[in-house]
This record gives structure tokens, C-alpha cells and sequence, in this order.
């Protein structure tokens, strides 16, 4: 998914979050948003969680910016 993604671009920002969602879901992870205002319009964090594992000794914080 290539072009703009300025929070000036019409509806650019919500079809990349779609599309990051949609493969977060496909890849079998939880998904929920942390929305926030950012010059007056509503934008989100995307916060992707794994099904826990009983015993798992290890954790991973991703972090990326759209």
C-alpha cells in the first residue's frame, strides 16, 4: 500500500489503519484502537495482542509509525 498518509489527506489515514488492522486480525492477533485528536481530526493507535500462552517467558512490544 503505497501514497500519502498525511493527516491532511482525506481519508488516507483510516484506509492505512484498515488495511494494518485487517492483516493484524488475518495474522490470527486481537486487535483495538487508542484514538486521538491530531490537529482536530481523529486518528488512532492500533494495539495488536497475541491469544496468551500458558508459561510464555517472553514477551514483544512492536512499535510503528503509519
Amino acid at each position: 500500500m503505497g501514497g500519502e498518509r498525511a493527516s491532511a489527506s482525506g481519508d488516507s489515514l483510516a484506509r492505512a489503519a484498515a488495511y494494518i488492522q485487517s492483516a493484524f486480525e488475518n495474522a490470527g492477533l486481537s486487535v483495538r484502537e487508542q484514538p486521538y485528536q491530531y490537529h482536530g481530526q481523529r486518528v488512532v493507535n492500533l494495539l495488536a495482542t497475541a491469544p496468551a500462552t500458558t508459561g510464555a517467558s517472553r514477551y514483544y512490544v512492536v512499535g510503528a509509525h503509519y
